[in-house]
């Protein structure tokens, strides 16, 4: 069931209607595991360095609210992926406001086009992290991202956390997979030929060929920043590989569920991201009902992934406070939202050199700022 809210102001100055969800993500789970392994294991993977050395914005700067707490959570692929590795396919900005005892979570589409400090063209911002990790390997994404962020924002992001796609499946593995509720059946039929599963029960091939599927001597990419390299066997033979999830209660395991919240093509990107909240709350809710972060081999297990896989620029002393947040608004309402385009909405459609880009509709960020600022405003 998705309990996700798009939050857009019908008006450039009305206020947008909120939605309010129980705080149940993975930011805090991830958190939480990551305060148990400083005493537990004292394994924590904190990297250290500030933005200068990576890049800033000339005659730009925010300064850090009194009451306010931001936190930039990236996904990625991995190092090891050749195929766009070091882009973000997620970007979720966290805020609490701990004098009001608020929080939201709203995410930034990875198209958004942005400029770049000390780079000569705009770039889509996903491809923050990566260009930060090319000026400082182990560290530079992070602070180049959140420096990004900031700049579109317009408020202090104070620290960032990345995990990769390994950390994702490992931790689904451990807890047994996941389940997740949907009201109409879900359906991939472009993304991923080459790669279906004959042995999971989401999968089946079609004689039908899809709309948008590549054929051989197509050169076409789908993604100009993150092509898929598939093997196009089946389409030869005239079968196509089919993603479904039913309508209903499914239980997906760890590849079936990292392919339901990376699909994109037969459906977008906002979509995507919706799924990605889902299976995330379901992943919280499962842990916690299920008593895995009591039980002391499933804990151990986690920290061993986290541990390989997760990055963050937070101190010991900044989890200690992010952790004390995350207990005391376990059952606090959040603002849950994303950046969408529609006829009322901050954002619009562009193609820039034949690419699909997501744009200001005033311009610059000056809307988009006032958003961020003001979430928490009645």
């Amino acid at each position: 069931m998705n309990n996700f809210s798009i939050l857009q102001p019908k008006e450039p100055r009305k206020k947008p209607k909120k939605k309010s969800v129980i705080l149940g993500i993975f930011l805090l789970f991830v958190i939480s595991v990551l305060g148990l392994m400083f005493y537990k294991t004292s394994n924590v993977f904190t990297i250290a360095g500030d933005n200068e050395d990576v890049g800033t914005y000339d005659n730009f700067e925010i300064k850090k609210e009194k009451d306010r707490l931001d936190i930039l959570v990236l996904g990625i692929r991995g190092e090891g992926d050749m195929n766009g590795g070091l882009l973000a396919d997620t970007m979720i900005l966290i805020s609490f406001d701990k004098s009001k005892q608020k929080a939201a979570m709203i995410s930034l589409p990875r198209d958004l086009y942005v400029e770049m400090p000390d780079h000569d063209v705009p770039e889509k911002i996903n491809f923050s992290y990566a260009l930060g990790e090319q000026r400082r390997r182990g560290g530079g994404g992070l602070a180049l991202s959140k420096e990004v962020v900031r700049y579109i924002t317009g408020v202090y992001v104070d620290h960032a956390i990345v995990v990769n796609f390994d950390a994702f499946e490992e931790i689904v593995d451990i807890m047994g997979g996941v389940e997740i509720y949907r009201d109409t059946p879900f359906y991939e039929a472009q993304q991923w030929q080459g790669e279906g599963n004959p042995n999971s029960k989401y999968w089946y091939l079609s004689a039908d060929e899809p709309a948008g599927v590549q054929n051989e001597g197509d050169t076409t990419e789908k993604d100009d920043n993150n092509p898929d390299d598939t093997d196009n066997t089946e389409q030869a033979l005239g079968q196509y590989w089919v993603f479904n999830v039913p309508k209903g209660y499914s239980v997906l395991d760890s590849e079936d569920a990292l392919y339901y919240v990376r699909s994109r093509y037969s459906s977008n990107d906002f979509d995507r991201m919706r799924r990605q909240q889902q299976v995330i709350s379901s992943m919280r809710s499962k842990a916690f009902s299920l008593g895995v972060l009591a039980n002391p081999v499933k804990v151990f297990d986690i920290l061993d992934s986290l541990g390989r896989n997760v990055r963050t620029d937070m101190g010991l002393g900044d989890l200690r406070e992010v952790i004390t947040l995350a207990q005391d608004y376990a059952q606090v309402p959040v603002e849950s939202a994303l950046l969408e385009p529609m006829e009322n909405g901050l954002i619009e459609p562009g193609n820039i050199n034949g690419a699909y880009v997501l744009i200001p509709k005033a311009g610059d960020f000056s809307q988009i700022r006032s958003f961020f600022q003001n979430i928490f405003e009645e």
